[in-house]
């Protein structure tokens, strides 16, 4: 197989002006709109948004119909936001500033050839390499896109290659999708498993009876039913409003929802730091220490709940909850408790009643009632849930790896696919 070097600007037309449309005679013709976050990743578009033209002629993007659209912009290129537009309204599209769109000259190049080439680990490498820009908004420029030169071989052979990597990609995909399943099953289980337990307790003999409250159930006879307010000694949220930032030398570390897992881990990774004078009068009464609970109040992690298991001088943001326990309380127990699925479904319900937007609120949350047993029995429940959810998360982690692993291996067929490593002439593709 012969493969030719050929600048991307001879194959496709970069970013074709919006000017082909005619916008007094076009002006409410309703189209696609295309924000970053409905590019969910290499060839999956979210189409449900529409506008009309006039609503996006200036200060957005033109595609059309078969189209390649790109994001320049890191993370979002790395992230693999590519596709090719198909199923456009009226097969006309606006989306972000942030896209390279590219119209392939489909007489003599192939462009799903050209929307795999530009997965490759040479471009990706190469175009990170020669981003522009400061910060976290690094571009793609143009001028990098139109001069990079492709492995290109002839039109019948562009095609072979398309049709072997859209059968074996094809073969991935469905393994990534039934892992990712696999996943949300064992964390279906996961709360299925806590919510039994810090209900029910772990003898399925036990005398029952009528909590009272309507996410709980019966509980055990000898349980006791509280208002979280009386069995913690602090409550309350971090600080609400944006801090000037100082730098790591001068500073104490300012934590926020991103430091709380998913796992239930502290995650003493990615913060800011705020001035020690700050943070002194934040945490003048009420300073965080090794055996408090965290909480996340808002955002995608809300719910999720960690203990601080370290000697850590910290303050936090108001996207976190903090939440000490009185000495009748185990506090793993009441973490397997806020952080289970039944309780945030009640505990959103009532925010959201109340006129909430979606937030956990320490006022909601000190009246909400939740059940427990004597301190040994927590301990008890807190030790087995922590056993049982060690496997499960063991399991998880085991599958995500595997996920990672099909995601590299695809990397690899691409990249050898189309630099010409696999003969594909003679393979059976139809």
């Amino acid at each position: 197989m012969k493969f030719n070097e050929v600048k991307l600007k001879y194959i496709a037309h970069l970013n074709p002006s919006k000017s082909e449309i005619d916008l007094g005679e076009n002006k409410e013709q309703v189209v696609s709109f295309l924000p970053m976050d409905k590019i969910i990743g290499p060839n999956n578009l979210d189409l449900s948004l529409n506008k009309t033209i006039g609503e996006v002629y200036s200060g957005y993007t033109y595609f059309r119909e078969n189209d390649i659209v790109l994001a320049k912009v890191t993370p979002c290129f790395e992230n693999g936001n590519l596709a090719i537009a198909r199923g456009l309204t009226n097969e006309i599209g606006f989306g972000t500033t942030e896209l390279h769109v590219l119209r392939v000259n489909e007489k003599f190049y192939d462009k799903e050839y050209i929307y795999y080439c530009l997965q490759s680990e040479d471009f990706i490498s190469e175009a990170v390499a020669n981003m522009y820009g400061v910060g976290g908004l690094k571009r793609i420029p143009t001028e990098f896109l139109s001069e990079y030169k492709f492995l290109v071989p002839d039109l019948d052979t562009q095609i072979r290659i398309r049709k072997y990597l859209n059968l074996k990609l094809n073969e991935i995909s469905n393994l990534i999708g039934n892992k990712t399943k696999l996943i949300k099953l064992l964390d279906q289980q996961r709360q299925s498993i806590i919510t039994e337990a810090v209900t029910k307790g772990l003898n399925p003999n036990v005398k029952m009876k009528d909590s009272g409250v309507e996410w709980v159930g019966e509980i055990p006879e000898h349980w006791t039913v509280n208002k979280i307010k009386r069995i913690v000694e602090i409550l309350t949220c971090g600080y609400a409003s944006t801090p000037t930032y100082v730098a790591e030398s001068e500073g104490v570390p300012f934590l926020s929802a991103q430091n709380v897992s998913k796992s239930g881990k502290l995650k003493l990774e990615k913060y800011n730091y705020i001035s020690r004078e700050l943070h002194d009068s934040l945490t003048k009464y009420k300073k965080p220490r090794r055996g408090d609970i965290l909480q996340v109040r808002v955002g995608a992690g809300i719910g999720q709940t960690c203990i601080v298991d370290v000697d850590f001088d910290f303050s936090i943001y108001v996207s976190l909850s903090h939440i000490r326990v009185k000495k009748f309380i185990h506090n793993k127990f009441l973490t397997y408790i806020l952080g289970s699925q039944k309780f945030n479904e009640y505990a959103n319900m009532q925010t959201l009643q109340a006129g909430g937007v979606g937030n956990l609120n320490v006022s909601d949350l000190e009246k909400s009632k939740i059940p427990y047993p004597s301190l040994e029995e927590q301990i008890e429940i807190a030790n087995y849930l922590d056993e049982k959810c060690s496997s499960i998360d063991c399991l998880v982690g085991n599958i995500n790896n595997q996920i990672e692993k099909l995601k590299e291996y695809r990397q690899s067929l691409i990249y050898e696919a189309v630099t010409g490593k696999i003969d594909v002439r003679d393979m059976e593709l139809d």
